[in-house]
């Protein structure tokens, strides 16, 4: 029988467990709670080079001094993990005592002063399972996608034209969403042309890609063993 263990996260996952004396001493039941995931983002940032696309007018932006893909305000990045501790006292009860303490994060350099929030030990992922991206890309051409796909030709036809970015799949619908999100959480003026599909048309299709990523109990299993290092 595993014990109990609660994770914080925000791309960023912190554990909380038991020293194993403590735990020698507890008595767990089929119905003791083992596994609790707080999933959480780390705040607003600037655009990511990454996802910007061709006739972004602010592709040439450098952002400075705070830098492409960084935070633009790290105190939302401080709040969440502290709304996950009012709403679950037990959080902070764990973290103030004698527990061990681990966190996990994605190698993005915004999170390393997030991580720093209460961090003991640092467990990074440094790749993503094969298992999982092989039943994703299975996901991916089914037939309900495909399906969907076609539903949202049009879309993905008039953000490519404008974009200047190709659009054959939900990620890169995705990648474009997340850069005039962006953009728009810096109060940055949108391109005229996105104002008729952003943020309804092409949130509808980011949305997909991420509900595909977790779209069966495969997907749901190896999504989350990320968080614990074990499927």
């Amino acid at each position: 029988m595993t014990h109990p263990v609660v994770l914080v996260g925000l791309f960023l996952v912190l554990a909380f467990q038991p020293p194993v004396d403590a735990r020698a001493k507890r008595q767990v039941h089929d119905n003791t709670l083992e596994l609790v995931h707080v999933i959480f983002r780390h705040g607003d940032r600037t655009p990511d080079k990454s996802v910007m696309y061709k006739n972004d007018p602010y592709i040439n932006e450098t952002y400075y001094p705070i830098g492409l893909g960084q935070l633009t305000n790290h105190e939302n990045g401080f709040k969440m993990p502290e709304w996950a501790a009012r709403v679950y006292p037990k959080i902070r009860h764990l973290a103030i005592m004698d527990y061990n303490v681990s966190t996990a994060t994605s190698q993005l350099k915004r999170l390393s002063s997030v991580r720093e929030f209460a961090t003991r030990t640092l467990r990074r992922p440094n790749s993503y399972c094969p298992v999982y991206l092989r039943e994703l890309v299975k996901a991916l051409q089914s037939e309900p996608v495909k399906d969907f796909l076609k539903e949202h030709k049009a879309l993905m036809e008039y953000v490519q034209e404008n974009s200047g970015k190709p659009m054959n799949k939900l990620l890169d619908v995705f990648s474009i969403y997340q850069t005039l999100t962006a953009e728009r959480t810096m109060n940055l003026t949108l391109p005229e042309w996105s104002k008729s599909v952003y943020p309804h048309g092409i949130t509808e299709v980011a949305a997909k890609q991420c509900e595909i990523e977790n779209s069966n109990a495969v997907l749901k299993r190896l999504n989350g063993g990320e968080c614990r290092k074990r499927a």
